[in-house]
């Protein structure tokens, strides 16, 4: 769960970087990060519970791991820790997507 309160620490500051006063957010979370929306949800509960945000409500999306690779342009999910093109085999790979913390202000209704 450490790893939960750190993360869950990181989307506190990013909610209050934002400069809103919301208290709804999308909290776009990265697959590779290896952490659960629950598990989030509950360690940002502990860390926000005296800050402005205590009561915030958070939309946790798992945002799956993607890869591109700069050979031939594949786009791909791998499926191990080696990132190897399935279309061409290049290994000058980057990740595209999946890999940090996204915080978006709901539109108040």
């Amino acid at each position: 769960m450490h790893h939960g309160f750190h993360l869950a620490e990181d989307v506190l500051r990013k909610i209050k970087d934002t400069g809103s006063t919301a208290q709804s957010f999308s909290v776009l979370v990265g697959e590779s990060l290896a952490v659960s929306g629950s598990e989030l949800e509950d360690a940002f509960r502990v860390i926000a519970a005296s800050s402005p945000f205590a009561h915030a409500k958070l939309e946790i999306e798992m945002v799956p791991v993607k890869a591109a690779c700069a050979k031939c342009q594949a786009e791909f999910a791998p499926e191990t820790f080696r990132l190897d093109c399935p279309k061409c085999g290049s290994q000058s790979i980057k990740i595209v997507s999946g890999q940090g913390i996204e915080v978006i202000p709901s539109p108040k209704v």
